[in-house]
């Protein structure tokens, strides 16, 4: 692994945090508000969805807000839903797919199996924009508003009925209206699909001048961005930030016994969210029904809270050991030569084989497709995670011959195949991903630094708050990683059941004294070397357990 040290020279180190991210009126950034947020009619068919949905309210048309089943699209379904029906008085219900049944996104399945239920409108959320032959083959029976934040499709693709072109993207001429951050205005377009249902609310209510408290909506955006792993920069700093205010204090009878029966007591930051909160959410779609979860984010009683949390709890425990099992087999089937991991097993359930992906992809750094076959449908339903610096969804997108369905973003994406195409899949694959292979910048792994801290001469409380003004860390702004050289062990001791943490004393060359915590560092006991200097990579962080004290978290160290 190369070590990437920041040129910083004689500057400061928050100083020179600040700068290379670009932030110049720190106030501002410390202290966002609502006035920060972007106008929703910057969204091209904004006026057009806002007109058709209150129609459609006004003729009482029965309306369905389609999701999905992963924690950014249930708390898109939940803002959504909980609007149109609380403050519009709307008659709509929400629906979110089955994995196992109908599975990901917009499908036959799914839209067959509303209009039985007598949908006049579909509004779909975190979903639908690629799916224009699915809205054009229906468009007859029901009306389609789309709002998603997905990969779409190029305006290349030319000859497809139902589809027309805008800004160079290729999207469906028989929904009533598309709203997509890159069909838009707007500065900033990396917003999650909880996000992209928030600002149709936001419209909503501007355009009907209601006065409704708008704060109630951006704690589930916030959840829905976290979650989905968007840049906490621009606007999503903004919805994170006042998102978090509103969790720490919610009135949300679900959030709040989530929260309790989790045992989180602490403040909430965006380490709850992405740990704690987003894997119980998650578990209602992978292990059950993805409807738990919006029952827990929307319910007026307590008594229907608590059970859902403590059922959602149980769920999240259930879905551990499943991918705890299902990760050791995965890993003695194992074949390292190729520059991708592909697995796919009958054993797996569909709703943990993302989990899988990603930790593998974590472990050996390649992109890892990971499938579970089903023998009665005879399909391969799989997820795909890529720790590389290229667009999944575009190398799909050479294999879409191969493929029934597939979808997704640069770094993350799922698949469906029929069994049979198993082996000519691989075969594409094969060949179209030794193009990557050949660019050896993809494959190298590099530790990035913010800042050099010079020396632990002024590290103290007040030196680490004001680092911490920069919360909510997350991807895009993540917690600033420092460099410290001629740095000095002592007094190392092992921690937790298993001895695989370790904990002990760090010092300059000046003697100058900081506390550290090194999680699955338990080597260091044996192998660090008390008489020898090291470069050392870590956060800086603020221990409350017991006295208030400064530590080091160490991530690296040579």
């Amino acid at each position: 692994m190369e070590w990437i040290i920041p040129d910083q020279q004689d500057m400061p180190l928050l100083e020179y945090i600040y700068f290379t991210r670009g932030i110049k009126d720190r106030d501002k950034f410390h202290n966002p508000t609502l006035s920060d947020l972007s106008d929703p009619f910057e969204f091209s068919d904004m006026k057009k969805a806002v007109k058709f949905i209150n129609k459609s309210i006004k003729e009482n048309k029965k309306i369905y807000i389609h999701g999905d089943f992963d924690a950014d699209g249930i708390t898109a379904t939940s803002i959504l839903w909980q609007f149109l029906y609380r403050e519009l008085k709307a008659n709509v219900m929400p629906f979110i797919p089955s994995r196992f049944d109908e599975g990901y996104g917009l499908t036959t399945e799914s839209i067959e199996s509303l209009i039985q239920k007598g949908a006049e409108v579909i509004i779909t959320v975190d979903c639908g924009i690629k799916d224009i032959e699915l809205i054009n083959k229906y468009s007859d029976k029901v009306d389609f508003l789309i709002t998603d934040h997905h990969t779409i499709r190029s305006s290349d693709e030319v000859n497809i009925e139902g589809s027309k072109i805008v800004d160079s993207y290729l999207v469906s001429s028989k929904s009533v209206a598309n709203i997509h951050p890159l069909l838009s205005s707007l500065t900033f377009k990396q917003l999650c699909g909880a996000s992209v249902a928030f600002k149709l609310v936001q419209a909503l209510i501007i355009e009907n001048k209601l006065n409704v408290d708008i704060n109630k909506y951006l704690e589930l955006a916030c959840i829905g961005t976290v979650c989905d792993v968007m840049p906490l920069i621009e606007e999503n700093r903004v919805i994170v930030s006042l998102g978090l205010k509103e969790l720490n204090n919610t009135k949300n009878l679900g959030l709040f016994n989530l929260k309790k029966i989790a045992g989180i007591r602490d403040k909430l930051s965006t380490y709850h969210i992405g740990y704690i909160v987003g894997p119980r959410l998650n578990a209602s779609g992978r292990m059950g029904d993805a409807l738990e979860g919006v029952k827990l984010l929307t319910t007026n009683s307590d008594s229907l809270a608590y059970s859902t949390a403590k059922n959602l709890e149980i769920l999240n425990l259930k879905r551990k050991e499943f991918t705890e099992k299902a990760l050791n087999e995965a890993e003695k089937m194992l074949n390292l030569d190729n520059g991708y991991i592909y697995l796919a097993s009958e054993d797996w359930s569909e709703g943990i084989i993302g989990l899988i992906a990603g930790k593998l992809a974590e472990k050996y750094f390649k992109p890892v497709i990971i499938g579970s076959k089903n023998l009665k449908s005879k399909e391969i339903k799989a997820s795909v995670r890529n720790p590389l610096n290229f667009n999944v969804t575009e190398l799909l997108d050479g294999l879409k011959s191969n493929l029934k369905r597939y979808g997704g973003h640069s770094q993350a994406a799922g698949l469906t195949l029929d069994i049979k195409n198993e082996g000519t899949f691989l075969e594409a694959l094969e060949r179209d991903f030794s193009v990557y292979l050949k660019n050896d910048e993809l494959f190298k792994k590099e530790l990035i630094l913010d800042g050099i801290l010079k020396d632990f001469k002024d590290v103290d409380i007040n030196f680490v708050e004001k680092f911490n003004l920069m919360q909510p860390f997350g991807f895009g702004n993540k917690k600033p990683l420092l460099y410290s050289s001629e740095i000095f062990f002592k007094n190392i001791k092992s921690m937790g059941s298993t001895g695989n943490h370790v904990k002990g004393i760090l010092y300059d060359r000046d003697g100058n004294e900081v506390e550290f915590l090194g999680f699955n560092k338990g080597d260091l006991t044996r192998d660090i070397n008390t008489s020898k200097g090291y470069e050392i990579a870590f956060n800086l962080d603020i221990d409350d357990f017991r006295d208030r004290k400064v530590v080091i978290k160490l991530e690296e160290l040579r």
